[in-house]
């Protein structure tokens, strides 16, 4: 069901060895945003709680404004 509330796309780059081979369930997550999907070379995944993110991963999250 859509609302009229915006929803906003971002593409970060994941760059800090601090979360590198952290599990996706592990990630601390700020406010109301979903990891949609990361791209990891030439790879496209589907993100879940087993993920483990790695330097360079390229993450599209998603977040209502």
């Amino acid at each position: 069901m859509l609302t009229h509330r915006d929803i906003t796309l971002y593409e970060i780059e994941m760059n800090n060895l601090a979360y590198h081979g952290v599990l996706l369930r592990q990630f601390p997550f700020l406010g109301d945003c979903i990891i949609v999907r990361i791209f990891r070379g030439h790879e496209s995944i589907v993100p879940h709680g087993d993920t483990e993110m790695r330097i360079g991963d390229r993450m599209i999250i998603t977040r209502n404004m």
